[in-house]
């Protein structure tokens, strides 16, 4: 038996229109995303992660503030099911990914946990 160990596999089964024209995953990232700012402990992490360590996830300092101000107001998730692809207003993803890219980046990964 030989097993050899391999980064992530890459995001391939959504397309990146999918993200905005079909229901079942609209639904899905507003419920996923829901989860994550749905409570305290969870909205405090996320302000650690944006104002604490914004560098961690490509994020310009002085930017922080509007990162955590587009999640924790609904307004990344609708984004995010329209097809834009941006942490914040002006702020797309540091290395330009969409769709399934995007959300399973690492910067992704950061600010959601």
């Amino acid at each position: 038996l030989e097993i050899t160990l391999q980064g992530p596999s890459p995001c391939t089964d959504i397309s990146t229109p999918e993200f905005s024209t079909d229901a079942f995953v609209q639904s899905y990232i507003a419920g996923a995303v829901a989860y994550f700012i749905g409570s305290v402990s969870r909205l405090k992490a996320l302000h650690h992660v944006t104002k604490i360590r914004p560098a961690a996830q490509g994020i310009v300092g002085n930017r922080s503030r509007d990162v955590f101000a587009h999640v924790a107001s609904g307004n990344f998730t609708k984004e995010a099911t329209q097809g834009v692809w941006r942490f914040a207003p002006g702020l797309p993803h540091p290395r330009g990914l969409e769709g399934c890219a995007f959300w399973t980046s690492w910067e992704a990964a950061v600010l959601f946990g």
